[in-house]
């Protein structure tokens, strides 16, 4: 669930920069350029109205993010960012070949366990991160 989080508050970063105008675009991070490059217009005004319906605080909390998401990137070797980039390619085939009706009953799913999360206290959430853990590990 923590990947999928950080997954959206990337691509919400990556998407958000869309309300730029490209005569702006000196001023983003490297990639967006090619993320927005890549977009439909379409998809550029769904990723504006995105952006601009989130609160400043949670753009600021977004671009922090990247900002992280960055540096961890950058201070992979090739090896894991190829491991990283086949796990979303996989993840992203799945996604694709699922039903509205199998992605909703995701998304459903993803905000039980998120509300769950929230209710947690910051003792249960270091015992479930300790357990996903153990779990990452012990998987082939």
């Amino acid at each position: 669930m923590l990947n999928a989080t950080l997954k959206a508050v990337s691509v919400a970063i990556a998407l958000g920069f869309s309300s730029l105008s490209l005569a702006q675009s000196d001023d983003l991070p490297a990639g967006v350029n090619d993320r927005l490059n890549s977009m439909t217009p379409d998809q550029r005004e769904k990723a504006k109205a995105k952006w601009e319906s989130m609160s400043p605080e949670q753009r600021e909390k977004a671009k922090a993010h990247h900002q992280e998401m960055k540096a961890k990137w950058e201070s992979m070797t090739p090896e894991q960012r190829e491991k990283a980039k086949a796990r979303h390619q996989e993840r992203k085939a799945k996604w694709d070949a699922m039903t509205p009706e199998q992605r909703e009953k995701v998304r459903a799913h993803r905000s039980e366990m998120k509300a769950k999360w929230e209710s947690m206290t910051p003792e249960q959430r270091k015992k479930a991160k300790a357990e996903m853990k153990e779990r990452r590990q012990t998987q082939p």
